[in-house]
């Protein structure tokens, strides 16, 4: 519905190392639009939207319910939140599941813009991976994170160029640490943990070597510089 009206959706979105996340944060140029989901009202859907409006030029809720309780009212009104309703269009069972398609989303109450919206804080942390990864509202925690994304950046590298110092990977890469020397000692511990998959490391002669876990044969230590 969103996408209809220009606006690019990512789910489930993680900005930074703490807080939250946020089950949609819509973009359309340099607009923000942060939107926490549920199935009914509550403390927590409240408690989760005043967290974005901060950082989003608008928050709004989105609940399965067509009526906004009087008990949240005052609090939508204090802080600038909306409130949008979905309309489920109709259920599909499919393997004992019950699927529910929204047919249309309607605004209960609009949100107030924020002008001093500090939306950096977001926008600096969305990839193109967080817009299919995970849906919206996901339960046990799913998200995409910076550090999935490092992990991702390292894989692509180390399987398009082939062995490699961590310190010529770190120079190369996009990652989310505040210093190239936590992003090399984090990075291969994560590798010999196992966590980034498709790479492993191997020390030669003092040489510590980062390389695809279907590398045949790695090439003499001098090879990879400092």
């Amino acid at each position: 519905m969103l996408r209809s009206y220009g606006w690019e959706v990512y789910q489930e979105v993680k900005p930074g190392q703490d807080g939250g996340v946020c089950d949609i944060v819509a973009t359309r140029g340099v607009q923000v639009w942060c939107i926490e989901v549920k199935r009914g009202w509550g403390l927590k859907i409240l408690e989760q939207a005043i967290r974005w409006t901060q950082w989003a030029h608008w928050t709004s809720v989105a609940v399965g319910s067509p009526i906004v309780p009087a008990a949240a009212r005052p609090t939508l009104e204090h802080y600038g939140i909306g409130s949008l309703n979905v309309v489920p269009d109709r259920q599909q069972s499919m393997d004992g599941v019950t699927m529910e398609y929204p047919r249309k989303i309607e605004e209960r109450v609009r949100p107030r813009l924020n002008r001093k919206a500090r939306t950096k804080h977001i926008t600096d942390w969305l990839c193109d991976e967080m817009k299919t990864a995970v849906l919206a509202g996901t339960s046990g925690g799913g998200y995409w994170s910076p550090w999935r994304s490092t992990c991702r950046e390292v894989e692509k590298h180390v399987k398009a160029h082939g062995p490699c110092t961590p310190k010529a990977l770190v120079t190369a890469i996009a990652h989310h640490y505040a210093t190239p020397r936590s992003a090399r000692n984090s990075i291969v511990d994560w590798i010999r943990a196992g966590k980034i998959p498709g790479v492993k490391c191997d020390t030669r002669l003092g040489a510590l070597v980062l390389y695809a876990d279907d590398t045949e044969e790695l090439p003499a230590p001098e090879v990879f510089g400092g």
